[in-house]
């Protein structure tokens, strides 16, 4: 049905590996519900924006997230304006501006928290977290990948649990060779040795 097949699209949206393809399925996903205000399209728009996001077609994006948009706009519910938001985010990211990205995602984990959605909540927590790295925040990333990994767990959700997973020990490597001003905890009064040590405790 419409809600397997988008659920299908979502997984392999994910997959920067096989955005050509995402983008292709989405189509396909789309011309099965041609009347522009039907509600099922939204799932395919979702998936078409950050595919067409990550493959640098940044134009073709921003018209299927004003698309969703207006679909948003009509039906009003919660689950809806956070797909925006958090399309708005995933177009953001692409564009470089990881501090709007990062705006754009946090309303969209609010309006999921108010709807219950603990599935989607937790994959958008994994959209801010990599917005949190990119802009230095690494404590705050992390917290959000723990959050997100034990979503997944509770619901069962062994992929999502594994790239959560992934990312939380991309996130610790790459904290471990940071430059000390780079780093959250005020480390400035440590030696050079003193460090050293630290990023091999780390690692």
């Amino acid at each position: 049905g419409a809600a397997s097949a988008a659920s299908a699209l979502r997984s392999l949206a994910l997959d920067r590996g096989h955005s050509s393809e995402a983008v292709e399925l989405a189509d396909r996903y789309l011309r099965r519900f041609p009347d522009p205000s039907r509600i099922e399209r939204s799932a395919g728009l979702e998936v078409a924006i950050r595919a067409l996001a990550q493959l640098g077609e940044h134009e073709r994006a921003a018209e299927a997230l004003g698309q969703l948009g207006e679909i948003a706009a009509r039906a009003r519910t919660r689950p809806l304006l956070a797909a925006v938001c958090s399309s708005e985010g995933t177009l953001a990211v692409a564009r470089g501006d990881h501090d709007a990205a990062r705006r754009s995602f946090e309303d969209a984990l609010d309006l999921l928290a108010a709807s219950d959605a603990r599935f989607e909540a937790a994959r958008v927590r994994l959209d801010l977290a990599a917005t949190l790295s990119a802009l230095g925040r690494h404590d705050r990333a992390r917290r959000e990948i723990e959050a997100a990994l034990a979503g997944f767990q509770e619901l069962g959700a062994e992929g999502e649990s594994a790239r959560a997973e992934a990312m939380l020990g991309k996130l610790r490597r790459t904290r471990a060779t940071l430059p000390t001003e780079a780093v959250d905890t005020p480390l400035c009064e440590l030696s050079k040795r003193e460090l050293e040590v630290l990023s091999l405790v780390a690692e």
